[in-house]
Order: structure tokens, then C-alpha cells, then sequence
């Protein structure tokens, strides 16, 4: 065995080490560990750990104009899960102004007579609490060949012992007849609307 000596910088905002990469000669360490946590944007360097290279204001001022460019969609009622970008949080879209009482009362101190007097248009609400659509996820069935192969031999052409097509049909006609198991942000914002139901 023989042990190599490696030099590595470190960066002294959050400890995280950089040293050569030995396929590629032209990598900096020292370049790396300096710019490590400062923000892309702003260059500043006084938060450890940037979220996608930004500083929280930058990060937000990102976020804030990504939702301003977003796509705008109707909620469609069968999948009424929306997903509000600045609080982090999953909810029915008929939940909203609940959701924007307890954000102005619990999160910003606001008292409920406050709140009942300040009433916002609704497009105002979406936009402050930055609210997008969300799509259904419905898990995906491999077929049990997929499953199987792990675990025959590499050189078999057999599958497994067994009428194991039937499980293929049965886990399809579930899956086909269940509902979405969760929602994720469609990164299209909520106008406000539902879609029509014909």
C-alpha cells in the first residue's frame, strides 16, 4: 500500500474541505474553500451553508422572481392540493384564507381583529404566500420480470417458477383504480380560478 500525501484548503465559514481532484490537474482547492460560502449572487460570505450557492435575501429575491414568471394555471377540484412556496406547506386550495389568518396571526403577530379589518384580494394572497398548483403522484409498477431478474442468474433466459404474469395484472388494475398517494409543486402558480367541470 502506498499512502499519498494529499494537500487540502478548508473553508472557515463551515469547515467543509477541498482538495485536488486527480483526474483533473487544473482544479483549485484554494479557489474552491474561498468560494465556498460566499453567494453567488451577491458575494457576500457571512451564512454558512447557501441554499443552490445563494445567501437567504438573494435566495429569496430568486424565488420571489421565479414565482413572478411562473406560468399561471386554474386548481383543478379532483387533485385540490396547492403548495405555498414561502411558508413550505402543502394544503387544499379551500383552505387558503385559513391558512393566510394563521400566517399573518401565528408567524408575523398580527391579532385576528387586525386581520378581520385588512382583507387582501385574493391574487394578492397567492403572490405574498407564492402558491403553486400541484400535480398527483401515482406510483409506477416495474413488472415483476424488473424484480425478478435481480435474482435469477445473469445467463438465465427462464423467469421465475410459477404463473407470475398474474401478479403484473393485478398490481396494474390496483394501481390503475387507486388514488394519487401524494402531490408534488407543478411550479405553475395558482390564478386564483378552478378548472371547469364539464
Amino acid at each position: 500500500m502506498n499512502p499519498t500525501r494529499v494537500e487540502a484548503w478548508r473553508c472557515s465559514k463551515c469547515g467543509r474541505m477541498y482538495g485536488k481532484v486527480p483526474d483533473n490537474p487544473e482544479s483549485n482547492p484554494k479557489e474552491f474553500a474561498e468560494d465556498c460560502c460566499k453567494c453567488s449572487k451577491c458575494g457576500r460570505s457571512d451564512e454558512k451553508y447557501l441554499l443552490q450557492g445563494m445567501c437567504r435575501s438573494c435566495g429569496q429575491k430568486a424565488c420571489v422572481e421565479r414565482y413572478k414568471n411562473a406560468e399561471a394555471k386554474p386548481v383543478d377540484p379532483n387533485e385540490p392540493l396547492v403548495y405555498s412556496e414561502a411558508l413550505d406547506k402543502y394544503f387544499n386550495f379551500d383552505e387558503l384564507a385559513d391558512v393566510w389568518h394563521d400566517h399573518l396571526c401565528d408567524d408575523l403577530g398580527y391579532s385576528d381583529d387586525e386581520v378581520e379589518a385588512e382583507e387582501l384580494p385574493i391574487k394578492n394572497i397567492l403572490t405574498a404566500l407564492r402558491v403553486y398548483t400541484c400535480n398527483a403522484n401515482k406510483p409506477h409498477w416495474p413488472g415483476i420480470a424488473d424484480i425478478w431478474s435481480d435474482y435469477l442468474p445473469v445467463d438465465s433466459d427462464d423467469g421465475p417458477p410459477g404463473d407470475y404474469e398474474k401478479v403484473d395484472d393485478v398490481m396494474y388494475e390496483y394501481l390503475k383504480n387507486c388514488g394519487p398517494w401524494s402531490y408534488v409543486s407543478s411550479n405553475k402558480k395558482w390564478n386564483g380560478e378552478l378548472t371547469k367541470q364539464t
